[in-house]
Formats: structure tokens, C-alpha cells, sequence
């Protein structure tokens, strides 16, 4: 979306803009946030861990 040019970015921007008010961001703020802790918990803990345990730890599939 950031390298489209108008008229389909403007197009784009309606559609996802409507998904992203002001209420619904601060509903979402608690599982954003909670989302964030466990990711950064994992990078933490996957740096403790000797470098074949951090390649498993830090695969994302």
C-alpha cells in the first residue's frame, strides 16, 4: 500500500482505514501489547540459549 499512487492507494486507504479507527486501535491495544511481550520474552530467552537453540527458537514457520 505505501508505494501505491492515487487513484489505487487512495482506493486502498478508504478500505483499510475503515479496519483501523480510533476506538478499534484502542481496543487493540491490550493484545498488541501482550503480542509484543511474549515476542520480545522469546528473543530474550533464545539469546540465553547456545546458537543451535536459538535457530529453532527463532523460526517463525
Amino acid at each position: 500500500m505505501l508505494d501505491l499512487e492515487p487513484p489505487d492507494h487512495t482506493r486502498i486507504r478508504r478500505l483499510v482505514s475503515k479496519a483501523f479507527t480510533p476506538r478499534t486501535v484502542e481496543r487493540l491495544k491490550p493484545y498488541v501489547r501482550g503480542l509484543a511481550e511474549q515476542l520480545a520474552s522469546a528473543l530474550v530467552a533464545a539469546a540465553r540459549r547456545p546458537a543451535e537453540g536459538r535457530r529453532r527458537a527463532l523460526r517463525w514457520r
